[in-house]
């Protein structure tokens, strides 16, 4: 993925939007500063969603282990 990134997360306090905003500002000022670039790194904004079954966990975990996959840019997931 070369515009975005899947991140499953527990968090106990409601605090995931400003570790967000962190980890997204952190990360976009290295990348422009290696890149000698400027501007976004990451597409669009965060999306969160809540997970309150055993299933639909499993589902995710499948869905972010196999979208490299799926997009072609490896064989086997990593």
């Amino acid at each position: 993925m070369d515009n975005h990134y899947h991140l499953l997360v527990e968090t106990p306090d409601g605090n995931l939007s400003s570790g967000m905003r962190q980890l997204n500002g952190v990360y976009t000022q290295y990348a422009n500063r290696a890149h000698n670039t400027v501007g976004h790194v990451f597409q669009g904004r965060y999306t969160s969603i809540l997970v309150e079954k055993d299933s639909h966990l499993l589902e995710l975990c499948r869905y972010i282990v196999l979208n490299p996959v799926r997009a072609r840019l490896c064989v086997h997931p990593p």
